[in-house]
């Protein structure tokens, strides 16, 4: 067992939770055996521990299954701390269950504040009970609920209409105040970005912002998880496809202002590749998960089959693509004006202006 602790603790685990150098005790070991660990595993100072500051739900019976059995294991080993010389130790608080899932056991830490932190951790406990304990005992200390989903809906609607504002006014001077009062491919494609803006914003605002977004997750019922998760994977398919339209309106609107044919042939390359990102991408998005249901449902029951990508890398590689792509859509117009046959302050007024445009 004090291998275990040491192989532990020499990865640097418990220096990433606490950095100030506060530390009065560390205690460690599996609670497999519970009576067994009490006489190997324990790791701890001299210094007495107060725990006075910290709390833990006395009402085990309102817990999920999996979350009373280990917190009875915990009260119970909490009283035995008194055979060690820990006078104030019999309130613990269960906080951050899921936070270290490969090491199965129990980690307390204890520092010098008025409040000490109390970490338990336990395996293969779904995250549907994890949040319900985590809700009874934040309920129990006092802990406030922080609440900004209406900021969130503000800033969401407020983007939203100033967008469509912009989007309507282009659309109302290119079909009656321009000279052949039509619509170009790039007004056409602008058009489309808006269309799938529209849902988007109401997704925002009822679906994210109603289910979740802005508040504690603890807060949330895994009912109103799924459902935010399902809206959000639906906003997310949404967002790629506005930004993969937005780009190709640009490339679009580069075609008709400049005639060269080098330049041309660049810019439709750069239009086919935007459609191509944006359909690689939407589809990724979709079936990130197998089943697709999988992509909501592991939150709540990770017994349940199903398998995703690595989301991390997909979101890191859409990110920098889409970087690299805009750095390439800013390139393409400021290569051509050095051509123009403009005053050199005339000719950085219209590099600006591109820039703007672009961004």
């Amino acid at each position: 067992m004090q291998n275990d602790v040491n192989l532990w603790a020499e990865k640097g685990e418990i220096e990433k939770i606490h950095k100030d150098g506060s530390w009065i005790a560390v205690i460690a070991f599996r609670v497999k055996d519970l009576p067994a660990a009490m006489k190997q595993g324990l790791y701890w100072s001299q210094d007495n521990v107060d725990l006075s500051g910290c709390c833990f739900y006395d009402d085990l019976q309102s817990m999920p299954p999996q979350s009373q059995d280990w917190g009875l294991r915990l009260q119970d080993w909490g009283l035995r701390l008194q055979d060690y010389g820990f006078t104030h130790a019999r309130r613990f608080q269960l906080i951050d269950l899921a936070e270290n899932p490969q090491w199965k056991g129990t980690l307390f830490v204890f520092s010098r504040g008025i409040k000490p932190l109390c970490r338990f951790r336990i395996q293969n406990i779904s995250v549907g009970n994890i949040l319900v304990t985590k809700n009874l005992t934040e309920t129990a200390c006092g802990h406030p609920r922080r609440d900004r989903s209406s900021e969130y809906s503000a800033l969401a609607i407020s983007v939203g209409v100033t967008s469509s504002i912009f989007v309507g006014v282009r659309i109302i001077y290119k079909v009656f105040f321009c000279h052949d009062k039509r619509l170009g491919y790039d007004d056409w494609a602008i058009l489309m970005a808006f269309l799938v803006n529209v849902p988007s914003i109401t997704i925002n605002v009822h679906g994210l912002a109603a289910y979740g977004l802005g508040r504690d997750i603890w807060t949330l019922s895994p009912d109103d998880i799924i459902t935010f998760i399902e809206f959000f994977l639906i906003d997310e398919v949404l967002y790629l496809a506005m930004v993969s339209l937005v780009k190709l309106s640009l490339s679009l609107f580069y075609l008709r202002i400049f005639p060269g044919t080098t330049i041309r042939r660049l810019l439709w390359a750069t239009a086919f590749f935007n459609v191509a990102f944006g359909i690689a991408f939407v589809t990724t998005a979709i079936f990130q998960c197998t089943p697709i249901s999988y992509t909501w449902t592991q939150y709540i029951d990770h017994s349940l089959p199903g398998h995703c990508i690595d989301r991390n890398v997909w979101g890191w590689s859409n990110g920098a693509l889409s970087i690299a792509l805009d750095a390439w859509m800013i390139l393409i117009p400021l290569s051509q004006v050095p051509r123009l046959k403009l005053h050199w302050k005339q000719k950085v007024g219209v590099a600006i202006m591109f820039f703007m445009g672009t961004l």
